[in-house]
Order: C-alpha cells, then sequence, then structure tokens
C-alpha cells in the first residue's frame, strides 16, 4: 500500500504463510515463508527465491553490512548474502522457537535464542563463539544493546544480561515469561512486557 493506501502491488509466495518483512541494505525487501527466504524488488517482482531447507521460525534479521540473518525451526541458522547467496549454515544444535527473534550485536555477531541450547552467539563467519545455558530454554525474542550486552528472558521467568563474551552479567527474576524482546529506552530503562500482561521496568 501507498501513504494514501492505495494497493501498489500484491505479490504470491510459494510457500505457506509469510513472515514479517525485512528492508534489506540494496531496498529489497525480504521475507520468509515457509522453507524459502523471497527477495522483491519495491515494485512487488520476485528477484530471488533461497531455499533454506527447513521452514523458516523467525523474519530475517539484517546486519550493517546487510547480511540476513534467517534460523529455521529444525535449529539452522542461515547467513544470506544481499544478492541471495548462503554464506554460512550453523547447527545450533537445538529447535527454534517461532517468533523467538534473533539479535544482531555492534560486532556483527548474531544470538540466537534456542529451546535446548541457551542462547547461540555465531560470529559474521558462521562460527559459534559461545552458548548461554538455561535449563528452561528461551522462547521469546532477545535484544542486543550497543555495548554488545545480551538481554533474554527465559521460560522460567528470569532475564538475564549477557556479556559481549558469554558470561552472565546479572539477573532478574520476573517470575513468568514472555513473548517478546526487552526494550531498553534511551535514559537506560529496560521494559519487559510479560505474557500476563504486566509491563516491568528495570534501571
Amino acid at each position: 500500500l501507498d501513504a494514501s493506501l492505495r494497493p501498489v502491488f500484491e505479490t504470491v509466495l510459494a510457500d505457506g504463510s509469510a513472515s514479517t518483512l525485512a528492508l534489506t541494505a540494496r531496498g529489497a525487501l525480504a521475507v520468509a515463508s515457509g522453507r524459502f527466504l523471497s527477495l522483491l524488488s519495491p515494485t512487488g517482482g520476485i528477484t530471488r527465491q533461497v531455499t533454506l531447507g527447513g521452514r523458516a521460525s523467525a523474519p530475517p534479521s539484517v546486519a550493517d553490512d546487510g547480511t540476513l540473518w534467517v534460523p529455521t525451526v529444525e535449529g539452522v541458522l542461515h547467513a544470506i548474502e544481499p544478492g541471495g547467496r548462503i554464506r554460512s549454515r550453523t547447527e545450533l544444535g537445538s529447535r527454534h522457537y517461532d517468533g523467538a527473534a534473533p539479535a544482531i550485536g555492534p560486532d556483527g555477531a548474531v544470538r540466537v535464542p534456542t529451546m535446548s541450547e541457551g542462547v547461540v552467539c555465531v560470529g559474521a563467519g558462521g562460527t559459534e563463539r559461545w552458548r548461554f545455558p538455561s535449563p528452561a530454554g528461551f522462547n521469546a525474542p532477545i535484544s542486543v544493546d550497543a555495548a554488545g550486552t545480551t538481554l533474554a528472558v527465559d521460560r522460567g521467568g528470569r532475564l538475564f544480561a549477557i556479556d559481549e563474551t558469554g558470561v552472565e552479567r546479572w539477573r532478574v527474576v520476573i517470575g513468568t515469561h514472555t513473548y517478546q524482546a526487552p526494550v531498553l529506552g534511551a535514559d537506560g530503562t529496560l521494559y519487559v512486557v510479560t505474557e500476563q500482561g504486566a509491563l516491568h521496568a528495570y534501571r
């Protein structure tokens, strides 16, 4: 739709329902649907379809260098170059929960929440850097601040701050889980919305 809500284009995607759109560094639209990542021009034409080998479980995350990071339910993280070539596939060792979007740090490394392997950090080249375990597992999106600290809530209702090397800085017991990523305010306040409908704020 354009700014006046008039239809511009409609494009049918090949496999399953589509995730949230992402805008690539080249101005294309990237959308994961089923077992494919589709790249669309601003006019709606499909310029490239990338076969993922599994079902996409989160929208594409776009790094500063234009790399598209897409996890699958089966537990494989794909690094896809802006032109659509798969640069690397990294086995996470755990299934990935639908909607638990990864987050990209200032160093270009990706932090991925997983069901049984905790938070897995993968460098820009596709090599694993560290894992932060949690017996409860993670099924919500995570956030990374400007210093590279990962903020994640596990299914046991604990909010963790994990430094750039994978070491725990602190934790707060919220008491219930969330399906949303923590949000960091401009003044340093950290906000978490829980599945029970409560808003928590921390300094």
